[in-house]
């Protein structure tokens, strides 16, 4: 059966940059020739617009291009029309019967392809959610055409979700945060100022780098009152925090990067010729610590006009070949009902306060056992690694042995969770840091707290739980807070986040397999969201926020100073939702209408929340009807 598909889709429906010159559509699907949902065995589909205005054309879908690569700018009003159309014909070497016994599923997606044509890597940007079936009808059809439209048209007439693409083995991407006035020049004060960085290679002389992608996921404070994403790399505006995004197959240590500030004239676009430029160069610290703040000393000629700051993120590929699989982006259907979720299986233990008590210990297999049986969807629990990187659920960074001698101050001694061996774990008698806060425990009790029945590894948790038995999985890393303190000991040096990451995908990618079971990831670290969102096209990554309460001290980050900012970081990084705290959202019913009201229009965002508020029957059933996706607390026994 031959099948010609067609693709067309709207210019404002693209969402990015289409490079025409670089930029292809393929299809792949289920048959085996459309690659058996092998990204690397996808077929090219042919544009038409190449016909229009020749291969050297670059078609900008922003209203501000600042590439310098092609040799014309092709823009909305120059187009014939305000659709690009993408055509392959596709011989699925199989019978109408057969077909129509085993539906085909196919999806389209854009990747940027390298300049030798020899080079069969890509730079994934952008692809479908939802696979669309082939619909057959007429066995007397020798062939079929198939005409589809991008983005794929779901239920209620709402456009499914596009994600942007993540990193394929070998590729890396840096990441470049600028937050609010990170640029001084002396002397200068224009209107309004614009950037781009072109990336260099510093390998035997500076060379152009010609294989490169470029993204930006700009965003303001009130992104979701305005629901309007910025429409250039703003610098110095209230409330505007910038990020630009350069992939490359290249070595990190080869790299150079070129920042260029311009002034934006009355009409919106920068000028012909650049305030000032700076150079930043990939260093060993960079790579050893996957981030670091940047201040970079701003260029004139030859003479020192200004300085910039920004904060340098990088992202390694995880380097897993099932990343290249694209049937089903995650393995977790985007459930618009509200599901309960066991906050670390039957609830707190140690800090449970005035909550009624329980006999299971959190974050005990027991526990979690017995919050399925009594009818949580999903758990909560936060996974640590060990000294020899075995993912553990453990809450805390810090764990508690006895001391060889005790003192008047305490019987315990504390000791970073990475100080120990999984072994070592398990064989000593390690307390939970909670202990400290107890001291009239008896030794009776003592013995359920310690690593005899706690502290069970990320494996133990796959294996010993049953799979329809959802998790919520928060990733722990210790950050920074506003008054200048850290979450753990200046001595204790953890694991950059890449290899802290990778490690627990790792595991998750052996043992949830099978896609019964739905795992989700969060995380309070938002760079930690960026790199697990860029890794890997498995997990659905959401943002967990603190929001604005009084019970801790505020992290340093700057998006996470509210849930209305922390909300507009999770959408301009494409993010599949947040797991907002329940303090802000019942207490400012502006911010919990805007978050609804958003969520309803974005495809598939997930909205959670998590907190001691909804240990609360009313609030849980406010926010029930309010229409959250999923609660998280601590007494899953008692009513919903």
């Amino acid at each position: 059966m031959i099948v010609k598909f067609q693709l067309s889709f709207g210019l404002d429906d693209a969402q990015a940059n289409f490079n025409i010159h670089k930029d292809s559509v393929y299809i792949c699907g289920s048959s085996k020739a459309l690659g058996s949902w092998d990204l690397r065995e996808a077929v090219e589909l042919k544009s038409k617009v190449t016909d229009t205005c020749g291969e050297n054309c670059s078609l900008s879908l922003s209203s501000l291009s600042l590439s310098s690569s092609s040799s014309c700018e092709v823009y909305l009003e120059n187009l014939p029309t305000n659709v690009l159309e993408f055509e392959a014909t596709i011989d699925l070497n199989e019978s109408f019967e057969a077909l129509v016994a085993e539906s085909v599923e196919y999806k389209y997606f854009i990747a940027q392809k390298m300049s030798d044509q020899k080079d069969t890597r890509v730079f994934l940007k952008q692809i479908e959610y939802n696979p669309r079936k082939l619909e057959l009808t007429n066995s007397s059809l020798l062939s079929y055409q198939v005409v589809d439209k991008w983005p794929l048209v779901g239920v209620d007439n709402k456009s499914t979700r596009i994600d942007h693409g993540w990193l394929l083995n070998g590729e890396n991407e840096v990441q470049f945060h600028f937050f609010k006035y990170p640029l001084q020049l002396w002397h200068v004060e224009p209107k309004s100022l614009c950037y781009d960085i072109v990336p260099w290679k510093a390998s035997n002389g500076l060379h152009e780098l010609k294989d490169y992608c470029v993204h930006n996921s700009d965003f303001d404070e009130n992104q979701i009152v305005n629901d309007k994403m910025t429409k250039f790399n703003a610098f110095n505006c209230p409330g505007v925090y910038s990020t630009y995004k350069i992939r490359t197959y290249e070595a990190l240590s080869d790299l150079l990067f070129q920042v260029n500030v311009y002034e934006i004239d009355e009409l919106g676009k920068p000028s012909d010729k650049y305030l000032a430029t700076g150079y930043f160069k990939i260093n060993r610290s960079v790579i050893e610590s996957s981030v670091m703040e940047m201040d970079l000393s701003m260029l004139n000629s030859n003479q020192i006009v200004g300085s910039l700051k920004s904060e340098v993120l990088l992202i390694t590929s995880l380097n897993e070949d099932s990343n290249y699989k694209i049937r089903k982006n995650y393995n977790y259907h985007f459930n618009r009902s509200c599901i309960p979720i066991g906050h670390r299986g039957m609830g707190k233990t140690f800090d449970a306060g005035t909550l009624p008590g329980t006999e299971y210990v959190e974050n005990t297999i027991d526990s979690f056992r017995e919050a399925y049986n009594r009818g949580a969807q999903m758990v909560e629990f936060d996974v640590v690694l060990t000294k020899d990187n075995i993912p553990i659920v453990y809450h805390d960074f810090m764990f508690c042995i006895d001391r060889l001698v005790e003192t008047s101050s305490s019987k315990y001694l504390s000791i970073g969770v990475n100080q120990l061996t999984y072994d070592e774990v398990k064989q000593s008698r390690v307390f939970s840091q909670k202990i400290l806060k107890n001291t009239e425990m008896t030794d009776e009790l003592q013995h359920f707290f310690t690593s005899k029945f706690m502290f069970p590894t990320l494996k133990e948790m796959c294996t010993q739980l049953d799979p329809k038995l959802g998790f919520n999985v928060e990733i722990k890393y210790p950050l920074d807070l506003e008054d200048g303190s850290h979450e753990i000991s200046n001595h204790l040096k953890w694991l950059n986040r890449n290899q802290y990451v990778d490690r627990i995908l790792q595991e998750l990618y052996a043992c949830c397999q099978d896609e019964q079971r739905c795992v989700i990831i969060s995380t309070f670290d938002p760079n930690l969201c960026s790199i697990i969102r860029m890794k890997q096209n498995k997990f659905p990554v959401l943002f967990l926020t603190n929001g604005v309460t009084n019970k801790w001290v505020p992290y340093k980050d700057a998006r996470c100073k509210n849930t209305q900012r922390s909300f507009s970081f999770a959408r301009a990084e494409s993010l599949h939702g947040i797991v907002a705290h329940a303090e802000e959202l019942t207490r400012d019913m502006h911010i919990i209408n805007l978050l609804f009201s958003h969520t309803e229009k974005t495809a598939n965002f997930l909205a959670y929340s998590w907190g001691d508020d909804l240990n609360d029957l009313d609030k849980r059933q406010q926010l029930t009807q309010l229409g959250i996706n999923g609660i998280i607390y601590d007494r899953i026994n008692e009513s919903f």
